[in-house]
């Protein structure tokens, strides 16, 4: 599965307002508490997950 988005395709977010009080859910890996993210990076195209950091594209709290 490629997993570079293809180019010429305009991309924008799509926002979905939630009532106040609902009760959202966390799916975490068994290995990583539930408010923790796993520390390792992740290659760039291969493996990982939707919101693994990469070398190139780190999060704050792996600096």
């Amino acid at each position: 599965m490629d997993r570079v988005p293809p180019t010429g395709v305009t991309m924008r977010p799509l926002l979905r307002v939630l009532p106040e009080g609902t009760e959202l859910w966390r799916c975490h890996e068994h290995a990583y508490g539930p408010a923790s993210f796993n520390p390792n990076t992740a290659h760039p195209y291969f493996g990982g997950n939707r919101f693994d950091a990469t070398e190139q594209d780190p999060y704050p709290q792996y600096q």
